[in-house]
């Protein structure tokens, strides 16, 4: 497996998530095996997300594609 961990700023968390559960259709299409969302406690602005893939080239393909351009 292969653990991608991205730290996040985001500007409005409850306007952030609804946008990031509905790519989830698009992670999973992309072979993702799931995801964790961690906000940081002292500021709620700020994320660590951890993505699971079966191998980093899948992990790759994801993080360059247009679909996660367009959704940023």
């Amino acid at each position: 497996m292969t653990y991608v961990l991205v730290i996040h700023e985001v500007e409005e968390y409850k306007n952030w998530k609804p946008v990031y559960d509905e790519d989830g259709a698009t992670q999973k299409d992309k072979d993702s095996k799931g995801a964790f969302v961690f906000r940081n406690a002292n500021d709620p602005h700020q994320l660590v997300v951890i993505t699971e893939w079966e191998d980093m080239e899948e992990a790759k393909n994801f993080a360059e594609s247009e679909d996660l351009i367009t959704t940023m």
